[in-house]
């Protein structure tokens, strides 16, 4: 679970800026009201720390990041194409008759 948090934290700090951490730590912390410095959000992407669950929530809503995705990768997308072939396929035969 550490490797999965470290690798969520490592992909929102490089979205935010790559060379600079403070700025997720500043729009993580507008978004949920506490403080965090750079050297923090630092130890989070290393995986030395792990952060508390609403900020990673909210690393990932600042970030755009998909925890779904992040989570279920592939299967994730080859759910969502069964399940748009599925409805293609009832829509075809609701429009055929």
């Amino acid at each position: 679970m550490r490797v999965l948090v470290a690798s969520l934290m490592d992909e929102a700090r490089k979205r935010a800026d790559p060379n600079d951490d403070s700025e997720l730590a500043r729009r993580i912390s507008s978004l949920v009201g506490h403080s965090y410095g750079k050297q923090v959000v630092g130890a989070w992407a290393r995986g030395t720390v792990n952060p508390p669950a609403f900020v990673l929530l909210a690393a990932c809503q600042v970030t755009g990041i998909s925890i779904d995705e992040s989570l279920y990768g592939e299967s994730l997308r080859e759910g969502l194409a069964s399940v748009q072939d599925r409805l293609a396929a009832l829509e075809a035969r609701l429009a055929g008759g």
